[in-house]
């Protein structure tokens, strides 16, 4: 992994302090919109996974980002039925398919958000955020790994590339423009909620390209 790609979450971990909960969460759920068509697209491609289960904690989500009040019971539930063996890829499985990583991350990025749910603190949803950048690094190994002429230097190529790739500049200014909204914003009504969700939908696309 490209140990650099993690310099903005210090940046980012300080500006959440300044959200309300509500607008962590609602952050965080952006960051999984992006990432979701990407297991869409691993699910067309091997016919596997659950991504309608997927959809649903997602949903979940936003709608406790709107002011639904967090039931821990049905947290816990999500959080049980996503983390089994036909929802998230596993990498003995599915280690050389393409976007099973990719997918693998999106899935936990949901289940690491869900988890906050109940605790929006700014380290807690860090760990959904970073998993975007996870997913980023990711894509640009397997771009090398699908090549003719694979580099037996891929971790300095990524130390290299990965910072300064198309899709990490595209999604820090996405994450900034997430977080100019949200300050914004007193109120998260469900107007803005499907407008910032809207946003992060690039027309069924994740963010590296897949969908």
């Amino acid at each position: 992994m490209a140990q650099n790609i993690y310099a903005p979450l210090d940046d980012l971990e300080k500006e959440f302090e300044t959200l309300l909960p509500s607008h962590r969460i609602a952050f965080a759920a952006c960051v999984c919109e992006r990432m979701f068509p990407t297991y869409t697209a691993f699910y067309r491609m091997e016919n596997w996974g659950n991504p309608s289960l997927l959809r649903s904690a997602l949903d979940e989500i936003w709608q406790i980002a709107g002011g639904t009040p967090v039931d821990a019971a049905r947290i816990s539930q999500l959080i049980e039925v996503c983390e089994s063996e036909d929802v998230i890829p596993h990498m003995d499985d599915f280690g050389c398919a393409r976007y099973g990583g990719e997918a693998m991350f999106a899935a936990c990025a949901i289940l690491h958000t869900l988890d906050a749910c109940p605790d929006p603190s700014p380290s807690h949803i860090l760990k959904a955020v970073q998993i975007a950048f996870d997913t980023i690094d990711s894509a640009v190994y397997a771009e090398y790994y699908y090549s003719d002429n694979f580099p037996e230097n891929i971790d300095e190529i990524l130390d290299k590339e990965v910072p300064s790739h198309p899709w990490m500049i595209r999604e820090l200014s996405k994450q900034r423009e997430d977080l100019e909204m949200l300050k914004n914003a007193s109120q998260l009504d469900r107007e803005f909620l499907e407008r910032l969700r809207n946003s992060s939908s690039s027309d069924g696309k994740s963010l590296i390209d897949a969908g």
